[in-house]
């Protein structure tokens, strides 16, 4: 449905040096699938999107949307916006206060076409209908809650049914409950409406509960393209680990050789020898991230086959469904998220577990 080739577009700051942009990002979307460009701020996540809606000019590479070249860096090929079929939420939602809501959604009808007012009509009354503000139409567009301007916004961007939808961060601008419901929401109409979406997002919790597929991008670059139960526990780099949830990183070297995809020994900093899952081969003495997630890690006696830790426990904070034990061992200073009802006061000595298979062995940044 849509796929970008080595997508590159390199801003150069007043030094004349290299500064943020995309560079050479590769992924292929079928039609349908929910895609979020996921990362932090400045990593290049809305220029990809820019890119692809036709308002940034790539400086090399290729998009195509269902089977139609949009831009082919070597072919000298740039469909300008308008001609490409593509709907766009903003972050800002660029609601205009002196319309009403139907003349919000009906914009993008009357603007370089020629419909029959009917036929506007009709095509406006489906999208306020699938947004449920069926009854809005002539509502002032300053008589709306934030929610309902999320919703006129992407009512306008799929009145004109196009092939692909772009959402730039369209639910930072929520309060955290109503952001909590717009993304159930957002999530069922794409679902109902059948149309690819390319979501931008810094938000993991989003992108893990909205998305088919992930691209975590750092520094312009997607670092891990995956769907999210493997980015969040199979990451592919320190990087992508320590930025999705909160896992912890214990520092260590390879015990020995370990093939990819195998369990290996890795001794860690303060001495002790763990198992841990190697996704990629290793030479004895490699520096290693190990990284495992909280809710990975168990409080109490361990079975036969897990790794085990000895510690203190720091502190404890009750959140609500989990307590967060933060435990002392050695140097290192390990999260962990327990269901248990009680825990041991702060300053007792308790032996944490975890399996192998949940500790992922990743070589060490820099």
């Amino acid at each position: 449905m849509l796929t970008v080739e080595r997508l590159t577009r390199i801003f150069a700051n007043r030094y004349d040096t290299v500064a943020g942009g995309v560079r050479e990002a590769d992924f292929a979307l079928a039609q349908g699938q929910f895609f979020t460009l996921l990362g932090p701020s400045g990593c290049g996540k809305t220029t990809t999107l820019r890119c692809i809606a036709g308002l940034e000019k790539p400086d090399a590479g290729r998009i195509v949307l269902a089977g139609r070249p949009l831009f082919d860096g070597a072919a000298g090929l740039l469909v300008p916006v308008h001609q490409r079929g593509i709907g766009m939420v903003f972050q800002s939602y660029a609601i205009w206060p002196h319309m009403t809501v139907f003349e919000n959604v009906a914009f993008p009808l009357r603007v370089g076409r020629r419909m029959a007012r009917e036929e506007i009509a009709r095509q406006v009354d489906r999208a306020l209908a699938t947004v449920g503000l069926g009854a809005y139409g002539p509502r002032p567009a300053t008589r709306l809650s934030g929610g309902q301007q999320q919703r006129v916004a992407l009512a306008r961007a799929i009145v004109h049914e196009p092939k692909l939808l772009l959402l730039d961060e369209p639910l930072s601008n929520l309060d955290a409950a109503l952001r909590e419901e717009m993304r159930i929401e957002l999530r069922r109409l794409q679902r109902e409406i059948g149309i690819t979406t390319v979501y931008v997002t810094h938000d993991q919790s989003e992108a893990l509960a909205m998305s088919d597929l992930i691209a975590v991008m750092d520094r312009g670059r997607i670092v891990q393209l995956d769907a999210p139960r493997a980015i969040y526990f199979t990451p592919a780099s320190a990087f992508v680990a320590r930025f999705i949830g909160a896992a912890n990183l214990l520092a260590g070297v390879a015990a020995a050789a370990v093939a990819a995809g195998t369990l290996g020994a890795v001794r860690l900093d303060g001495g002790a020898v763990i198992q841990a899952l190697f996704p990629a081969a290793a030479p004895a003495g490699t520096r290693l991230s190990v990284a495992v997630r909280p809710e990975s890690i168990t409080l109490g006696t361990p079975d036969g086959t897990a790794n085990r830790l000895d510690g203190t426990l720091a502190d404890v904070s009750f959140l609500g469904a989990t307590l967060r034990c933060d435990v002392a061992v050695g140097a290192e200073m390990l999260r962990v998220a327990t269901t248990a009802d009680v825990a041991p006061a702060p300053g007792a000595a308790v032996r944490l577990a975890f399996a192998p298979q949940a500790a992922i062995a990743l070589r060490a940044e820099g």
